[in-house]
């Protein structure tokens, strides 16, 4: 009979404990990273008497988290990869509304210079015409400025959020490792199973900042990496991230690690909001801002070429419109700096960006494309030294440098930043051309001069007349008055004449004797052949190696923008898609279910009574039988 109490004091026990655990459950269903748990029950030793084994009660084997380690581990690496296509998605939405805005963006800035620039050619004597075009060519100047300050403070509140990020997951990474050591102490005691979901729960929301993989060890704790194997906790010891300025650019951040963040491993950061961040800037951010900037050191560029080749109203040679930025060139800090990049051809430069590495300190030196990793191998002899041109600039070396000595070449990053319009007096407009010419007045043949324009004011203005006589037994033109002298020129109908910058040609049958003057333009204040040739430039193929004009350039920065935006969109969805699948297929098998508990409680509150009763049935016995032998 006291075998039977026993039995049915483990019963009570079993089942007590088995309700405190479907109370737990019910009480926790809404915590978040709860994971319900289930009592495992198993029989007790039984004892051999009477030649039988007799059974002996109920005993509590286990209190089991029901839980997946592959489910969430499935969960961490789609919540990581979320976050990253959100965050890409939303900063990408923030660029491409900027860019293809029709109030704010270049397309319509550049319809009205080109638009003021008409007005100066219908009539080149107008000063308020002029002063139109000079209006245009500042807000020109002004909406490059302010897309550029729109990079910029992009680039200011992703450094913000990264920062944040990067102390968001320090905090992580400590709880984790702290969690870690409370295992640890709990080893296999119930409470394990609560901390357990907690070290989850955590690695869940570290997932969200940063992709990880995880280790389990021995002891019970886990062990934490960055996608590339970086160190994020060790056992009980977390390993702190800083957010470090660029070694080239201290306006922009890096993730390192190590003493002072000494280690930067930005590059290899895959998922979660802070690789999101990293990609968006790396993929969209720098190549806009880089390929806008472009635009504006080639729009600025070409244009004060032909503007240089003209004449203004008052009579002297054009001026630059605006001032062309600089080819960026940084070298790492605390390095020595030994070169310079200087443009070469704005028509071939591109939204790229190059390392240059000092491979040996003598001289030997390598241009590194980003894009897609071409090597340009420079040898500079160790000394003073001109590169050729590279994707549209030039390299200048002063000395041989340091070995390992690194620069960044951006040639694209500032120009958006500083253009500038340079003129500010109507009357500087050159409209005009330099060189009017002159039919012979004699002439007898039906040739005719046409098509002149002006390649290069290095020698204008011009000394003195130039006069081209025609002599038909050689059916050449000789050439009176050029500065440098010119010798004589064969004549094909139609054939382009060129020499001294002057470049026309010559259409029809000219007779023996026939001449063409040409003379500089003095006084040629309604000219406006210069603003007709600066006109046409808008639709000239003038950039990015002579495929696209001004706008086809633009446009093709809005629509890979548009393009990448969209597609990171689409990666969203789908990622969100696949996330909340495994957070469901998880919760499917982790999370609390009412009605099932419910179904429990009414259970194990029966059978706890049944036990009860038990233990009630053998008190029973035990008083009758104290009854029967107190007789």
């Amino acid at each position: 009979m006291s075998s039977m109490l026993g039995i049915g004091i483990t019963g009570l026990i079993a089942y007590q404990r088995s309700l405190r655990t479907v109370s737990h459950n019910v009480a926790n269903a809404q915590t978040e990273g709860y994971s319900r748990q289930r009592v495992e029950l198993g029989t007790q030793s039984p004892l051999f008497l009477g030649g039988q084994y007799v059974g002996t009660g109920v005993r509590v084997a286990n209190i089991e988290r029901v839980h997946d380690s592959f489910l969430t581990r499935q969960t961490q690496i789609y919540t990581a990869s979320f976050n990253s296509a959100e965050t890409m998605a939303r900063y990408a939405g923030i660029v491409d509304e900027v860019l293809a805005d029709p109030s704010v963006g270049l397309g319509p800035a550049l319809d009205d210079f080109f638009g003021a620039a008409q007005d100066v050619s219908n009539d080149p004597t107008s000063l308020p015409a002029r002063q139109a075009f000079l209006t245009q060519s500042e807000n020109l100047a002004e909406r490059y400025n302010y897309l550029d300050q729109r990079f910029e403070e992009v680039r200011s509140q992703l450094n913000r959020q990264l920062r944040a990020e990067v102390a968001d997951v320090n905090s992580l990474t400590s709880s984790i490792a702290m969690v870690n050591r409370n295992l640890f102490l709990a080893g296999g005691s119930a409470e394990a199973n609560d901390l357990l979901d907690e070290r989850d729960r955590l690695l869940g929301r570290l997932a969200e900042k940063i992709g990880i993989t995880t280790l389990e060890q021995d002891d019970g704790s886990v062990n934490v990496f960055t996608g590339n194997g970086q160190q994020l906790v060790v056992g009980f010891e977390p390993y702190t991230l800083t957010a470090v300025p660029n070694r080239f650019d201290t306006s922009e951040f890096e993730i390192g690690t190590g003493a002072n963040g000494q280690f930067v491993f930005s590059d290899f950061i895959k998922g979660g909001v802070i690789g999101g961040l990293l990609e968006f800037r790396r993929d969209i951010l720098n190549e806009a801002q880089n390929s806008v900037g472009v635009s504006a050191i080639a729009l600025a560029d070409r244009l004060n070429q032909q503007h240089r080749l003209g004449q203004d109203i008052i009579g002297n040679l054009g001026t630059d419109l605006f001032n062309v930025p600089e080819v960026e060139i940084r070298p790492e800090l605390g390095v020595s700096n030994v070169v310079t990049a200087t443009l070469a051809d704005s028509g071939n430069l591109v939204g790229d960006e190059y390392l240059l590495r000092n491979v040996d300190g003598a001289g030997s030196f390598e241009l590194i494309r980003q894009s897609d990793r071409q090597v340009f191998n420079i040898n500079t002899g160790g000394g003073v030294y001109t590169h050729t041109e590279i994707d549209g600039f030039q390299l200048n070396f002063t000395a041989a440098g340091n070995a390992g000595d690194e620069y960044i070449v951006r040639p694209g990053r500032s120009g958006a930043q500083f253009i500038r319009a340079q003129i500010s007096d109507p009357r500087e407009v050159a409209a005009a051309l330099p060189v009017r010419d002159a039919k012979g007045i004699g002439n007898t043949g039906n040739a005719v001069l046409d098509d002149l324009r002006v390649t290069s004011a290095a020698n204008l203005p011009l000394p003195g007349n130039v006069t081209l006589s025609y002599v038909a037994g050689s059916s050449e033109f000789t050439v009176v008055g050029a500065v440098p002298p010119v010798p004589n020129i064969p004549y094909v109908d139609g054939g382009t004449i060129a020499f001294n910058g002057l470049e026309f040609v010559v259409r029809g049958v000219p007779a023996n004797g026939d001449t063409f003057e040409l003379s500089n333009n003095t006084a040629g204040v309604g000219d406006n052949r210069n603003m007709l040739q600066l006109i046409a430039m808008q639709s000239q193929s003038t950039m990015a190696g002579g495929t696209a004009s001004f706008q086809e350039y633009y446009g093709q920065i809005v629509a890979e923008v548009g393009i990448k935006t969209r597609q990171s969109q689409l990666v969203e969805d789908a990622q969100r898609s696949l996330m909340d699948q495994a957070l469901n297929e998880q919760q499917a098998l982790s999370g609390v279910n009412l009605d099932e508990e419910a179904a429990n409680l009414l259970k194990f509150q029966q059978a706890y009574q049944a036990a009860a009763q038990v233990i009630s049935a053998a008190d029973e016995m035990f008083q009758t039988l104290l009854n029967v032998v107190g007789r």
